[in-house]
């Protein structure tokens, strides 16, 4: 798929406005997850609940300082490959984007009304091959938040859900997993530690990562133990 610009992550309510910027397109009416299409970017879309740390994974996964991606609640966030850091944040009823500052000091302006999206452009070599979408925690989208989702991951071509392992998946993400397991999309988990941090693996044991099962560790030749397969 050929690199360039995601098209813009918009709410009907958003839409009814004249002076939004001229990039806005219409909501899908399909209720379903589109199919990719070869002339849409790369991109990959981060979703998962609220204590999930997924700044810190999105984060780690870029190289960048998780105080970077810090958006306003509700807020979606788009980052992109640049050679100049940029960040600007989309507000409803503003024709043009309001700088919101590119560097971990500068935060910008107070906005009036809280940023549809907030884009950041960085000179991070690993965001030449796709685009990273962020998305509100899953149990703040609502029913119009959950609809541009599955047209962003239908568009983007894969989805990063990241839950805590002490968390519970909920009926709305187990639906919208589900839509998205119908649909030719790339899907990835990240479980995070936690609260509580990881349980104990018992003595003697391993877990393997396919049938995740316990089984006793294969020692290697070296006497240090070999991931199972």
């Amino acid at each position: 798929m050929q690199q360039g610009p995601l098209p813009s992550l918009d709410s009907p309510g958003d839409m009814a406005s004249s002076a939004d910027p001229p990039s806005c397109a219409p909501l899908p009416t399909e209720l379903e997850v589109p199919d990719p299409r070869s002339d849409e970017p790369l991109g990959v879309v981060a979703v998962g609940p609220a204590g999930a740390d997924r700044r810190a994974v999105l984060a780690t996964l870029v190289g960048l300082d998780p105080v970077m991606l810090t958006v306003p609640a509700g807020s979606w966030l788009v980052v992109r490959h640049a050679k100049v850091p940029t960040r600007a944040a989309f507000v409803p009823g503003y024709r043009q984007p309001h700088s919101y500052g590119a560097d971990r000091d500068a935060a910008g302006p107070a906005l009036a009304r809280p940023p549809r999206r907030v884009e950041l452009s960085v000179p991070e070599p690993l965001l030449r091959h796709f685009t990273l979408i962020d998305t509100p925690d899953t149990g703040a989208l609502g029913v119009a938040g959950v609809r541009v989702l599955r047209d962003a991951v239908g568009r983007a071509g894969a989805l990063l859900f990241v839950i805590a392992a002490d968390q519970a998946f909920t009926a709305q993400e187990l639906n919208l997993l589900a839509e998205v397991a119908a649909a030719p999309v790339e899907v990835v988990f990240a479980v995070t530690p936690g609260t509580a941090g990881w349980a104990p693996v018992a003595d003697g044991t391993a877990t393997t990562e396919d049938a995740r099962a316990s089984v006793p560790p294969a020692v290697g030749r070296s006497g240090r133990w070999t991931r199972s397969r």
